[in-house]
């Protein structure tokens, strides 16, 4: 029962500290400041946008940020893209989550692991194999999507004229101890949840976004639904 709570305690953490970190950013605009940034990349293509957050998803999943902790850190900006490119958020979503679960596989990423092990398990001694399958099978899959979702009728757009970024005081600090989190996850190999949730509470006490706001924006209902669930998966294990 112990093994059980600590599993189920530990996969809560690492999904709060990114959802609390990347609702910081949100609220502070830090977001909004770096999705008008990368629409200046794709040059009004909203085709080359999509490629981007599948690619761009894809390899912070693969660097070690896993397919768990990638999309929430993720999707708060990707969503701001959308929302400045006038792409469909779902389809976004969707490219999004292909993309980190396409990396997923990747020896850096937490899953990665697993799945070596598991690998060696049965015997398979060339796991570079799998990786390799699994990410050509998901960019695959998230060119299905791309196409059943409306992808086609995107179209090239005059490009926006190109502004420079322009960063608060508040953002400028978002985007510093988001480089340390991300240098001491991928870098040190710390914990994600953990290294997530000191960056959040640094950028708390120093005043980048309001307490209340950032603490209310988290979706507590959905961490202890997931919780919730890797507990039954776990009894379910346990009874065989």
């Amino acid at each position: 029962l112990f093994f059980i709570i600590s599993k189920s305690l530990q996969l809560f953490f690492l999904l709060l500290g990114p959802t609390l970190f990347a609702g910081i950013g949100k609220l502070n605009g830090t977001y909004s400041v770096l999705a008008k940034q990368l629409s200046n990349i794709s040059g009004g293509d909203e085709r080359r946008t999509c490629l981007i957050l599948f690619l761009s998803s894809a390899l912070l999943s693969m660097m070690g940020l896993g397919t768990i902790a990638a999309p929430v850190i993720l999707l708060p900006l990707l969503l701001e893209v959308a929302k400045e490119e006038d792409l469909p958020e779902l389809l976004v979503i969707l490219l999004s989550i292909s993309g980190c679960i396409a990396g997923g596989l990747s020896l850096w990423a937490p899953t990665g692991s697993i799945g070596r092990a598991l690998a060696l398990q049965i015997g398979v001694e060339s796991y570079s194999s799998i990786f390799v399958a699994s990410f050509f099978t998901f960019s695959l899959y998230a060119f299905f999507l791309f196409i059943s979702f409306g992808g086609l009728k995107l179209k090239r757009k005059p490009p926006k004229p190109a502004e420079p970024m322009i960063l608060n005081s508040k953002q400028f600090l978002t985007i510093m101890v988001a480089f340390g989190v991300i240098t001491a996850i991928l870098g040190f190999k710390l914990d994600i949840g953990l290294s997530a949730f000191v960056g959040a509470a640094l950028l708390l006490l120093c005043k980048a976004a309001d307490e209340s706001k950032a603490i209310a924006n988290v979706p507590w209902s959905t961490l202890l639904l997931v919780s919730g669930v890797s507990v039954l998966l776990y009894v379910f294990k346990a009874n065989g």
